[in-house]
């Protein structure tokens, strides 16, 4: 899938961006990727953040600097504001927010999830869980 949000930044200010039309009521299909200069790289978490209206969810960026824009900020149309915080210990790097316009989508009964997107806790532990898996397969094959 392409990404329908891409931002680049060169330290906090977005110098690049663009993104395609994004709908209201849209649920896991729309993605975000991001790019970095040199002075992100002593940020080894980087979390993107995403509001719009009085809701805001934090996302874990993927290895690939990339991410699915959480379903609970695309339930109205407006304005989808896009942001990455970057983290290092007790250092943080907050980026300049950039604002992306979402148009009203067609709505159907039944179409928003009832599940909530994992929140910045429930991604850690998933994330330490995958690591774990990869420690103990490598652990078996050097038993082996």
């Amino acid at each position: 899938m392409t990404e329908n949000i891409y931002i680049s930044f060169v330290e906090r200010d977005a110098v690049s961006k663009d993104f395609s039309v994004l709908t209201s009521r849209s649920v896991k299909t729309i993605t975000a990727k991001f790019e970095f200069d040199e002075s992100w790289d002593e940020f080894p978490t980087k979390t993107a953040i995403f509001a719009n209206g009085d809701k805001v969810v934090a996302v874990i960026l993927d290895g690939e600097n990339s991410c699915t824009v959480p379903w609970e900020v695309l339930t109205t149309a407006g304005t989808l504001t896009v942001g990455v915080v970057g983290q290092n210990g007790e250092k943080i790097l907050p980026s300049v927010s950039i604002s992306v316009p979402l148009v009203e989508g067609i709505y159907t009964e039944g179409t928003a999830p009832s599940e909530p997107s994992p929140d910045v806790y429930e991604q850690l532990l998933q994330l330490m869980q995958e690591t774990q898996k990869i420690a103990e397969s490598v652990r078996d094959d050097a038993a082996a």
